[in-house]
């Protein structure tokens, strides 16, 4: 008989998933996705009002992971990539007041104002700093300190955490937020040991292919930001559109449970829908909600795993109201500043479609861990304070003629000390319900690409337990 499989979520996760089982599966297996909301795309959506292309969550994704761009290319947008434009390669931290760029290479890092001497000798005394081979947990924060130093790590660090994931660092795990740092300390011995190397293998590669590499700002993210022509929502709608089953809109998943050894039961809309598999791929609060009745245990692994809170900001400016239209990626305060604007993206700069012509376009993302109380100011109460953040670092006095504002009370899945000994127990306890799967970013990783990374990764689960 055909297979059956129930994908609960149709943002990038499950649309993801079901779309890589799509390909491995025989064409006559049945894949259903149900979307509780009216449309798919979960936290990756995008809006259009006046002429601004406006994304409520990811304005893109790096294209350094091969499964991102793989699956670009099998619903044929490959052709529809843009990268960002490469003027807005500076990025910022607002330190002191003002903004301080960052720069693009160790020596420039010395003689920058960005830390006291005593920081940044702090800061190149990092390669020297043994390397942690115990394997256990440790705060971002931590390991930080313990690598470049306190002052290094509440001014830059605590930025990049902040802004990234909008949490705290002395209370997230590194292995489980960034794995990567973790190899690069212990496969090259440290931070600027890992980066000389791979800085030469980059440089080794574009000369192969005969390109020019442009220097990065020292702990900016490997690869091209790239976003899709028309935004990110046109990746979700088009996943969507390719699958042999649309997905089932407004339908919310009522409870499942499990019919017999090999069955599942979808409860929906009244009606029960059978199936070999259930992947839940909907959000945290959403698949302990759904299994609480049948494993309260790992309903409450899953429960414990905290969001943080953001508010999505854009406020657009005519050009003619600047002497000089702010030029680069954007910057990031440090969570210790408290402030409630954790950074803003100069959109214009990055990507010059998303403002009609004439305007200009920044984003801000508000909130976090540290403020949580800024999702449920006023429209203007926030308004007001990414103007407020404006005028301070830019020197902006200009009436916004235009502003669009979007909440996530529950924004970012948040991978505290201890999260990759919760995956093990969630782990576990999923084993013991064949045909029950668990995606979306509240797991192995909170960015698109991570997400793309791990649906194909179940998909190919979910198959080797079809075929068995």
């Amino acid at each position: 008989m055909p297979s059956r499989i129930a994908v609960v979520g149709a943002g990038i996760s499950g649309l993801a998933t079901a779309w890589n089982l799509q390909q491995i599966l025989p064409p006559d297996s049945d894949i259903t996705v149900f979307e509780r909301s009216s449309h798919v795309g979960g936290t990756a959506w995008t809006e259009h009002s006046e002429g601004y292309l406006l994304e409520r969550g990811p304005n893109g994704f790096l294209d350094n992971r091969e499964s991102t761009l793989r699956l670009c290319d099998s619903i044929g947008l490959t052709d529809r990539l843009v990268r960002a434009n490469p003027s807005s390669n500076t990025r910022f931290i607002f330190l002191g007041d003002h903004l301080r760029a960052l720069p693009a290479s160790l020596m420039s890092f010395l003689t920058s104002d960005l830390l006291s001497w005593k920081g940044k000798l702090r800061v190149a005394w990092e390669r020297f700093i043994r390397p942690k081979l115990d394997g256990g947990d440790e705060s971002i924060y931590d390991f930080g300190c313990r690598r470049i130093g306190k002052e290094a790590t509440e001014a830059l660090l605590d930025a990049f955490v902040t802004g990234i994931l909008a949490g705290e660092s002395r209370q997230l795990s590194l292995p489980a937020s960034f794995p990567r740092m973790r190899e690069m300390e212990m496969k090259y011995g440290g931070l600027f040991r890992a980066m000389n190397q791979l800085a030469k293998e980059r440089k080794a590669n574009a000369k192969k292919l005969d390109q020019n590499q442009e220097p990065a700002p020292i702990g900016s993210p490997r690869g091209h930001l790239t976003t899709i022509a028309g935004g990110m929502g046109v990746l979700l709608t088009t996943l969507a559109s390719r699958l042999n089953r649309p997905p089932i809109l407004n339908t919310a998943v009522d409870r499942i449970e499990r019919a017999s050894h090999q069955r599942w039961h979808v409860h929906h809309d009244q009606r029960v829908t059978e199936v070999d598999a259930v992947i839940l791929s909907s959000p945290g609060q959403t698949q302990a909600q759904l299994l609480r009745p049948i494993d309260p245990e790992l309903s409450r692994e899953i429960e414990g795993i905290a969001y943080a809170p953001a508010t999505v900001v854009v406020l657009g400016f005519p050009v003619a109201k600047f002497t000089k239209v702010p030029q680069g990626f954007g910057y990031l305060a440090p969570a210790r500043l408290g402030r409630p604007v954790l950074g803003v993206i100069f959109s214009s700069s990055i990507f010059p479609h998303q403002s009609p012509e004439g305007y200009v376009q920044f984003r801000a993302i508000l909130g976090g861990s540290k403020r949580p109380d800024v999702v449920d100011w006023s429209d203007d109460q926030i308004v007001a304070a990414v103007r407020d953040d404006l005028r301070i670092t830019l020197r902006i006095e200009a009436e916004p003629s235009f502003r669009w504002i979007h909440r996530w009370p529950r924004a970012i899945p948040q991978y505290h000390l201890g999260h990759l000994d919760r995956l093990q127990r969630i782990e576990e306890r999923r084993r013991q319900h064949p045909g029950l799967f668990l995606g979306g970013n509240l797991y192995r990783g909170v960015a698109l690409n991570d997400c793309i990374v791990d649906a194909e990764k179940t998909a190919a689960s979910v198959r080797d337990f079809i075929a068995h």
